[in-house]
């Protein structure tokens, strides 16, 4: 008996010695890191984690240890009725029937949120279309059953939901943001999280998100992510788009073939769409458009109908990341930019990353077979851009800048996301630990997907034939690279044993891929001019993409026969111009022209008028030029654009380059009498639109405009000097997100006194960095400059006459003012915030100047 007492107890010592090892360990991360590698790649490795996880909970330290060390600012508190509460109870029993979150059962409710110590009113509704998270979570509301005596029909215990709020126009905003989402951790994880704020780094449509803890009441509910909605503000804010429309397929799902996916996802009979500025109908036409270049398959025109380097990048952050949840049905949103007449995407990512299967041929099909069939429709239009070499190529230049630039671009922000969050995860959720190793799965998929995908961009093979016929010879050539491929020369030895580099300059289109995406081959000719009796001893191939020389190792080379390839040719034919197809130039001859008709230049060519071109526009008739503009009269030969019916304006003149590299030049050249119109579905706002070039402008004239602007230039570098703007409706000029000149130009209203109720305006500039100098801004009944959205100006040796305001300062803007004249101006200059999700604006005032009339409401002046 004693011998048995005494063996228990060793064995008693011994399980407690292992025990307390086990909890150092899971205190130190070493049983997670394993049981996280295991969870990897196995099922039975994530139970046996979360065992671990159960026994080790009661004894976790990192909950005390974090305990008093969470700012406010972490929490989020939202006061609901007991009323709510059952509606909430009501909706979940509801959702989960019907089987998703019904649209039009999901009102807004009213609530409140604690902001700076004082509870703002808010709406609320269900966050979302599937009912996973109601099903499978665990509580955040058991608690209140008891508190307030409400039915438990369900087992709340668990269930979980997300929420969206939105704040009221008048009450103050949660760090500046009106309307956000409150998503439960179970439809959204540390990993997606990381990727998006990846993502918004790069510029694309995707929100920054944080890890907050929300408490209802008082009671602490749990680990919530945070996000700003997308919002016109957050659109205006972030990305300068003010005028647009989101459209997506509905997502009822009581449908014949319930889920993300619909048969109709291709139709914009079943898209839902919402639009700022209006131009629902264009949207709609060029989504149209844009589903029909899909479904013929007709990339070109995709191309044309979409932000394309937007689109590449988009493609190559999926790419790494493999999972094509957010590109399926109703979880895609379009967003249509009215200024630019393109569509980007939302770039929105929910659950884990998924590992790339291989080998390289598949690196393109894998991403639309990751968690989804690759039937999907709204995969096609991702599947025909991939199979245009000429946007892969921008893909895989994504891909490259990713790879060469991984430290800042991928894990400088994990770490990032890490260290903003950790504290907050650790002391809400018990499994905190094991969220936070979700990071360290991301990374591990991540690193497998850069050693993949830096071997396809790398891969190279080359196979060659030297065909011969007779005494003409010629090589034809497979790339069997995912790259373009350079033939930069060719190593030869002639008859006489003497050895020749050859210089050849030759390109190769990468491989090209079919409609599943797998690789399917390619062959080119190419003429080399060599004689029968010359032998090739080498070929210098250079990888287009990585700018690396092709090894000698993977260039096969041998000798055989011949195959022709057919030519095509470009046929231009338009009135008015004379067409020079090779140098891709129209150009209108002095003389004088009645335009009956609208006029849209061909993609890529440039427009010449020469000295004396007069162009009379018929009522609401307008010109849309796609390609550079070059318009150079002289002082006694002016170029004129007017009306033909004084008293009917023409619709607009307006230039949009293919390109942000193509030029504008207007000089000795006068615009009169036009208004605005949307073209190609694009917005034109003014009289003359100018957007995406490089403007210069140089002693012209911009006259009586019927439109918001006499001249609005967008997303252009400029330089306007010696110029009139004169009497336009609203503003005399419009700057959009531009960088530049302007200097020496007069800005005057005339007809200020019988116009007194029309808001005018001298230079509008929204987003803009430019130095404005030696102007005048005289008789405008609003702002002789106004300067908006974070611009920053300098704003120097300028004349203010007889204006309303002389100058505008709102929305973040900076403007350093110096040496200016103001002159019988109701005020000098005003500081205030127009739009409430910007910031306050500053002044920087020369101190010479400390006796102007300055209406501070809300921003900073800096005296120098």
């Amino acid at each position: 008996m004693k011998k048995t007492i005494k063996f228990l107890k060793y064995i008693f010592i011994f399980f407690t010695i292992v025990y307390l090892f086990c909890l150092i360990l899971y205190q130190t991360n070493f049983i997670h890191w394993g049981m996280q590698k295991f969870c990897f790649r196995t099922q039975i490795g994530c139970i046996i984690e979360d065992k671990i996880h159960a026994l080790m909970t009661p004894f976790n330290f990192y909950k005390v240890t974090y305990k008093n060390s969470i700012p406010k600012e972490k929490y989020i508190d939202i006061k609901l009725s007991p009323d709510e509460l059952k509606y909430i109870q009501e909706k979940i029993i509801y959702f989960m029937e019907v089987g998703f979150i019904e649209d039009s059962s999901n009102e807004w409710r009213n609530a409140s949120t604690l902001i700076n110590g004082k509870y703002e009113a808010i709406k609320y509704k269900f966050q979302g279309t599937s009912t996973t998270a109601l099903k499978n979570s665990r509580s955040i509301f058991w608690q209140f059953y008891k508190k307030f005596n409400i039915k438990e029909n369900i087992k709340l215990n668990k269930t979980n939901f997300s929420l969206k709020i939105k704040h009221k126009k008048n009450s103050k905003y949660r760090n500046n943001i009106s309307r956000y989402n409150l998503i439960t951790t179970a439809n959204s994880n540390i990993a997606s999280v990381t990727m998006n704020s990846i993502a918004k780094n790069m510029g694309l449509l995707a929100n920054e998100a944080e890890y907050k803890i929300v408490r209802i009441n008082g009671l602490d509910k749990g680990l919530f992510v945070f996000s700003e909605d997308y919002k016109k503000e957050w659109f205006e804010r972030e990305h300068n788009i003010t005028n647009y429309s989101i459209i997506k397929s509905i997502d009822d799902w009581d449908s014949k073939d319930p889920g993300h996916y619909s048969d109709l996802d291709l139709t914009i009979e079943y898209k839902e769409i919402k639009t700022i500025g209006g131009y629902n109908d264009i949207a709609l036409t060029k989504m149209e458009l844009l589903f029909e270049a899909i479904k013929s398959e007709n990339s070109e025109k995709i191309k044309r109908l979409i932000n394309i380097e937007d689109m590449a990048k988009y493609l190559a952050l999926f790419t790494l990341y493999n999972n094509n949840h957010p590109l399926s049905g109703d979880n895609l949103k379009y967003i249509y930019n009215h200024s630019t007449g393109k569509f980007r995407l939302i770039f929105r990512l929910e659950g884990s990353a998924k590992l790339m299967k291989g080998p390289i041929a598949k690196f393109n099909y894998d991403l639309f077979n990751s968690v989804y069939t690759d039937e999907y429709l709204t995969y096609k239009l991702f599947k025909v851009l991939l199979r245009d070499k000429d946007f892969r190529n921008k893909r895989d230049k994504q891909l490259l800048k990713i790879i060469n630039n991984w430290e800042v671009m991928v894990t400088d922000v994990v770490n990032k996301v890490l260290v903003n969050n950790k504290t907050t995860i650790l002391k809400a959720d018990d499994k905190g630990i094991s969220t936070l190793y979700k990071v360290e799965q991301l990374k591990e998929v991540l690193n497998f997907h850069k050693y993949l995908t830096k071997k396809y961009l790398e891969y190279n093979k080359v196979y060659i034939t030297r065909r011969l016929e007779n005494s003409y010879n010629y090589l034809t050539i497979y790339n069997d690279s995912f790259s373009s491929v350079y033939l930069k020369s060719i190593k030869f030895k002639n008859i006489e044993g003497v050895i020749f580099d050859k210089k050849i300059d030759k390109y190769f289109p990468p491989i090209k891929l079919d409609a599943s995406l797998i690789p399917i081959k390619e062959k080119y000719k190419i003429d080399i001019g060599l004689e029968e009796s010359d032998q090739i001893i080498s070929f210098h191939f250079i990888n287009q993409l990585t700018e690396k020389k092709v090894d000698k190792k993977h260039i096969y080379y041998n000798r055989s026969s011949n195959k022709s390839l057919t030519n095509f040719s470009l046929g231009l034919n338009k009135e008015l111009f004379i067409i020079d197809k090779k140098l891709k130039t129209l150009i209108v001859k002095t003389g004088a022209y009645i335009i009956k008709d609208n006029i849209k230049t061909p993609y890529g060519y440039q427009v010449v008028l020469e000295p004396g071109v007069k162009l009379s526009l018929a009522p609401d008739v307008s010109v849309l030029i796609r390609g550079s503009l070059i318009a150079e009269g002289t002082k006694d030969n002016k170029i004129i654009v007017k009306s033909l019916d004084s008293e009917n304006p023409f619709g607009t003149f307006s230039i949009y380059p293919e390109n942000n590299n193509s030029k504008v030049k207007l000089t000795n050249f006068e615009i009169n009498g036009g208004s605005e119109a949307v073209l190609d579905g694009i917005y034109f706002s003014g009289q003359i639109s100018i957007h995406s070039a490089k403007v210069f402008i140089d002693n012209s004239s911009f006259l009586n405009s019927k439109s918001d602007d006499g001249i609005n230039i967008k997303f252009s570098e400029v330089e306007i000097k010696n110029s009139k703007f004169m009497n336009n409706i609203g503003d005399q000029i419009d700057l959009d997100y531009c960088k530049g000149v302007f200097i020496n130009n007069k800005l005057i209203f005339e007809k200020y006194e019988k116009l007194k109720n029309t808001e005018t305006d001298g230079l509008d500039i929204s987003g803009t960095d430019i130095k404005i100098k030696e102007n005048i801004f005289e008789n405008f009944s609003d702002k002789g400059v106004s300067v908006g959205e974070k611009s920053y100006p300098l704003i120097s040796m300028n004349t203010f006459n007889n204006n309303n305001m002389a100058l505008a300062i709102k929305d973040s803007s900076i403007a350093k003012v110096e040496n200016n004249i103001f002159s019988n101006n109701n005020e000098d200059i005003s500081l205030y915030i127009k739009k409430n999700f910007y910031g306050a604006p500053k002044l920087i005032l020369n101190k010479d100047n400390i006796n102007l009339n300055i209406k501070n409401t809300k921003g900073e002046i800096i005296y120098q």
